[in-house]
């Protein structure tokens, strides 16, 4: 049966983590994660976050996800498609509150930025119109709120 790790071992576990994952090495990282039983050490966990973030003491490496190179490009997620779809919906709610006649333009410039054509975005964010209508809504109220132009419950503050 294993042992605990002890406090010290588990101290240069962290600094070897650290330090190999500084120069783009990051099966200590692993190695360091089971023996400290999932409970990583702040100095990695510090480290991790500089390399997501492309901050700190000149780290020329930083962590991405990638999409795995064995999966075939037909393999779709479906829940990341939705996902995809809902924002691009809400960008489209954004610049336009889905109004007849802005929703062409809308549509093409939300395609830019997701790399789609107008036809394809129009198909994929229309059932979640109303969800991004209701966002919108939202947002806008707590703005309003933050304004004091209405209280918490949504009616008009007099003066």
């Amino acid at each position: 049966m294993d042992e605990p790790e002890t406090d010290a071992v588990l101290d240069l576990s962290a600094g070897y983590a650290a330090t190999e994952m500084h120069y783009g090495r990051l099966e200590w990282l692993a190695e360091h994660i089971r023996r400290s039983n999932f409970h990583i050490s702040p100095m990695v966990a510090k480290k991790i976050l500089e390399m997501l973030e492309n901050e700190g003491d000149y780290c020329r490496f930083e962590i991405k996800a990638v999409r795995r190179s064995d999966l075939s490009p037909r393999s779709q997620d479906p829940q990341m498609r939705d996902f995809r779809a809902a924002d691009m919906a809400l960008e489209v709610a954004r610049a336009c509150k889905f109004k007849r006649g802005e929703l062409k333009q809308a549509y093409h410039d939300v395609g830019v930025r997701f790399g789609l054509e107008a036809a394809v975005v129009a198909r994929q964010v229309r059932p979640f119109k109303q969800m991004a209508l209701n966002v919108l809504a939202e947002e806008e109220a707590q703005a309003a709120y933050e304004r004091g132009e209405i209280d918490f419950l949504g009616r008009p503050k007099s003066p």
